[in-house]
């Protein structure tokens, strides 16, 4: 068991052009194995997702909708293990000039329980082994351009927040509210591009004596940025000192190699594998984006 408890059941803290056409694809397979090596850091059940860089790009607007299935996923508050299925994740964002607005989340959680690590903890409450239901989480953000988008290097500042829309008592969220900021920025290189955040995380908790755990936040990816197939990977979570973490604030590291089809309307597909923890052992997402 991962967190001994007291006799409260209270947590107790722990822890050429075909040489340019194939250079997206040579980065993903140079970048992907040291990835999956990464030694995981060791709740919300998933990590800040990146900027939607799109934004600056192709147009002014952008929508998503999909769905996920992640398997050996912890629900931190529940403590349990198991299936988590996600329907209705959802994406928009608005660009203003060189600022860009994004509001996203799931409508649906449906988790498959198949084995207990701990005791439940904040509120969620103890049920025998089965299916948990609840909404996602809800999330709003803003990125502002701090150089021309269409510069070769573009810096970006994000801030955002996660709202509190979820039940702490069904044990798959916190039901709390939380901040985020980062630092942004992307490099291009001919039909590539890299990009990246870096920044803090300041969640709330289920603990009355400790109610915000700070943590760090990080994203790092390449992909292609030419062609109809367009392949990418992305690296991206959250870490704390074990001695500062508590029941739903968990380290989190996601490694994501994702292909997008299509031009304005596209088809995104993502071989998820956690690196933590508290993330899926595995998973795979589909997801439909337009841009206008």
């Amino acid at each position: 068991m991962l967190f001994p408890v007291d006799g409260s059941g209270d947590p107790i803290r722990a822890t050429a052009a075909r040489g340019r056409n194939r250079l997206p694809l040579l980065l993903v397979v140079a970048l992907l194995p040291g990835l999956l090596l990464a030694h995981p850091a060791s709740a919300q059940l998933r990590p800040w997702e990146p900027f939607d860089w799109s934004l600056f790009d192709e147009g002014r607007v952008s929508i998503a909708m999909g769905t996920s299935v992640l398997a050996d996923q912890r629900a931190s508050l529940a403590g349990t293990q198991g299936l988590l299925i996600e329907a209705g994740m959802f994406s928009g964002g608005v660009r203003i000039d060189r600022v860009g607005v994004e509001a996203a989340g799931t409508l649906y959680r449906q988790f498959r329980e198949r084995t207990v690590f701990a005791a439940p903890s904040g509120g969620a409450e103890e049920r025998p082994i089965g299916t948990r239901h609840d909404a996602g989480d809800y999330r709003i953000s803003t990125g502002i351009a701090l150089t021309r988008p269409d510069r070769r290097a573009t810096f970006l500042l994000r801030f955002g927040s996660r709202l509190p829309t979820t039940d702490n008592r069904v044990g798959l969220e916190r039901d709390a509210i939380d901040f985020f900021a980062t630092f942004g920025a992307r490099i291009t290189a001919g039909p590539a591009r890299a990009f990246g955040e870096l920044g803090v995380g300041i969640h709330g908790t289920r603990i009355e004596t400790f109610e915000q755990s700070d943590l760090l936040i990080y994203m790092l990816g390449v992909e292609s940025r030419t062609g109809l197939v367009r392949p990418g990977v992305v690296f991206l979570g959250q870490t704390i000192s074990r001695s500062l973490w508590f029941r739903g604030t968990e380290p989190l590291s996601e490694v994501r190699l994702k292909v997008d089809a299509g031009g304005g309307l596209s088809l995104r597909l993502e071989a998820i594998h956690g690196l933590a923890e508290f993330s899926p052992g595995n998973g795979i997402s589909a997801s439909l984006l337009a841009t206008f």
